[in-house]
């Protein structure tokens, strides 16, 4: 019995052998064909085809061993774990009273609810937790991946659910579908097909692999821009020269009179100490709120003037001593709405001026110039936190605004206005020698220096090639589930037809399995693919940019749904014109043609009576 279970062993690694060294070739000359779709790429979903002849063929010696590792590292290594645990393996029969049938459905769930509450309870304290942690290194590591345990748990207890809910399901199949094909169908999905689990698996996993790669594509850019904006305190912003006041208005004149320039205005930014002692002070931008208000941005990225900070710089300016403060100082010194606040120059100060709370907000915008002078590049800068707006015009008679501050000048544009061009126009007319140390920025450059980094283009590239194969993967996973128990399949159709089904009973039973299949596939889908695509795009706030800054919202989630609805119904279609072909060809099995030998040639012959 011994050299029979050996001799078993060595076919079984042999053919794995056999098996692993042709996934190797192929896969190989698959995926370098595949590369070169992301070779070609100039964008998500765009392709440059003219250089497809001209790209080089990329292949590293890092690549070839991990080629070498998967093919021939992972089969031996599941394999391995097969026999491991099939040793000293035992049948246990369980009691029928209560805690038997608890002692068999915790044996049901085993490890997968275990694998599920955790990443879960890990998720939400993740989510939950403070910006700064959300983007660290460590945080980044663990929840790159987190997803992947997710999603088998949950795939895992679904089959699980499947085969104990039989009955359930088939019941409720059976309104659109008819008793007996919906009984047939979900039974088939339940215990008869061996592949259903990995076809929902990677069914879940493509499209939510191409919805994560649509949306990334749109939300990555906006989080960009609308980042910029809020953190530029406009569309452009230049740092003006102190020792150069008396050329600022040239300048400013300069900037005003181009076409494409809706509003300027001058913001000046100072630290001072708030009355509740020497250790506390703040950031104060002092502004003229009438003009800020048409060039300034929200944290949403939304222009001032059509947000109720807009209407709240109005009150300011009709009320000169009021004050604008963010929501950490009123927590901090614990004031509200129409307290008083103080201000000193230096931690010795006696001479001071007050401000009325006109406001608490959660956060503020300021003019400022990434990682510039007054921003240190090493430090992890809250933009928008501990920030007091002031009016310039009471703020001027206690403050030389020129000296004492540091002072921007704040600029709106138009929507089709290029921003980096106008910037360099106005810098080479003249605008070089007013400009602090060229420290200057817009938008537009934000948003360009970002979106042309190698790291960001690569990865779009990446994700249009595998939103192109996870296609053709869909397909080729459903034809292998539709062929793995064909002979199964057809004997059951021939048995149907003996019993006096017509083909329309037989048609909608095996119709019946593979939407089941689908719609297990999709409900899998609604539950997986927010928790994907959250965590994959909270894991991408700092994969590209330069910036140590956190924002009030860490990323702005925009969803292309025109896109994500191509998507998902193109894989639908995909899966039902399978169905369908599968469900039409099964309706013409004869019995003799599909039921084993011994059925059809195990009786006496009576085909001659001689």
């Amino acid at each position: 019995m011994k050299q029979v279970i050996s001799e078993l062993e060595i076919l079984i690694v042999r053919d794995l052998l056999y098996l692993a060294a042709l996934s190797c070739i192929f896969g190989t000359v698959f995926g370098i064909l595949a590369s070169r779709l992301a070779l070609v790429s100039t964008g998500y979903l765009q392709f440059d085809i003219s250089q497809i002849s001209r790209v080089p063929i990329l292949l590293s010696q890092e690549t070839l061993v991990m080629i070498l590792l998967v093919s021939f590292g992972l089969p031996f290594l599941a394999y391995s774990g097969i026999r491991f645990a099939s040793v000293g393996k035992k049948h246990i029969e369980e009691e029928g009273g209560r805690l038997g049938k608890l002692s068999k459905g915790l044996r049901l769930i085993q490890w997968d609810l275990g694998i599920l509450l955790l990443a879960l309870a890990l998720m939400f304290a993740f989510y939950t937790s403070t910006v700064i942690i959300q983007q660290s290194q460590i945080a980044y590591l663990i929840f790159q991946f987190l997803p992947v345990p997710i999603y088998l748990a949950v795939t895992s207890l679904v089959m699980k659910g499947l085969r104990k809910g039989t009955d359930l399901f088939s019941k409720i199949a059976g309104k659109p579908f008819g008793k007996i094909p919906a009984s047939i169908g979900v039974r088939r999905i339940a215990y008869t097909s061996k592949s259903a689990g990995l076809v929902i698996m990677v069914v879940v996993l493509a499209i939510t692999l191409s919805w994560n790669n649509a949306i990334a594509d749109t939300s990555l850019v906006q989080t960009r821009e609308n980042h910029a904006k809020f953190a530029l305190g406009g569309d452009k912003v230049f740092h003006l020269d102190r020792d150069q006041p008396s050329r600022w208005n040239e300048f400013i004149e300069n900037v005003t009179a181009d076409d494409q320039v809706i509003a300027t205005t001058i913001v000046s930014m100072k630290k001072l100490f708030l009355s509740a002692g020497s250790a506390g002070f703040a950031d104060f931008a002092i502004l003229t709120p009438e003009e800020y208000r048409e060039v300034g941005y929200d944290d949403l990225g939304n222009r001032l003037n059509e947000t109720n900070l807009g209407d709240l710089l109005l009150q300011m300016a009709e009320n000169p001593a009021a004050a604008i403060i963010t929501k950490d100082i009123a927590n901090d010194y614990g004031v509200t709405v129409g307290d008083s606040i103080k201000a000193f120059k230096t931690t010795s100060d006696t001479d001071y001026f007050t401000f009325t709370i006109l406001a608490v907000v959660e956060a503020l915008s300021h003019p400022l110039v990434p990682e510039s002078t007054y921003i240190p590049q090493s430090s992890r800068y809250a933009v928008g936190s501990r920030l007091i707006w002031i009016n310039s015009h009471y703020a001027g008679e206690k403050i030389n605004l020129v000296d004492d501050t540091y002072n921007y000048l704040a600029v709106a544009t138009c929507d089709t206005c290029n921003d980096t061009k106008l910037a360099i126009k106005l810098l080479d007319e003249g605008g070089k020698d007013v400009i602090y140390e060229d420290d200057w920025a817009t938008v537009d450059g934000e948003l360009d220096s970002y979106t042309t980094t190698i790291l960001y283009k690569m990865d779009r590239a990446v994700d249009s090639m595998l939103t192109m194969l996870s296609v053709f993967v869909v397909i080729g996973v459903m034809t292998v589930y539709a062929t793995e128990s064909l002979r199964g399949q057809k004997r059951e159709s021939a048995l149907l037809r003996a019993l006096g089904a017509d083909g329309m009973t037989i048609a909608k039973s095996q119709f019946a399995e593979l939407a089941f299949l689908i719609i297990l596939s999709l409900g899998l889908l609604s539950l997986y693919s927010p928790l994907f695509v959250a965590n994959s795009l909270i894991a991408s706030i700092n994969s590209y940019t330069s910036w140590s800054f956190v924002f009030p919202i860490p990323m702005f989630v925009i969803v292309p749904w025109g896109i994500l609805l191509y998507i998902i119904l193109f894989y639908i279609i995909c899966m039902l014109v399978q169905s369908i072909v599968i469900a039409r060809q099964s309706t013409k099995v004869e019995l003799r043609d599909a039921l084993s030998s011994y059925w059809t040639k195990g009786g006496p012959d009576i085909g001659s009576e001689n």
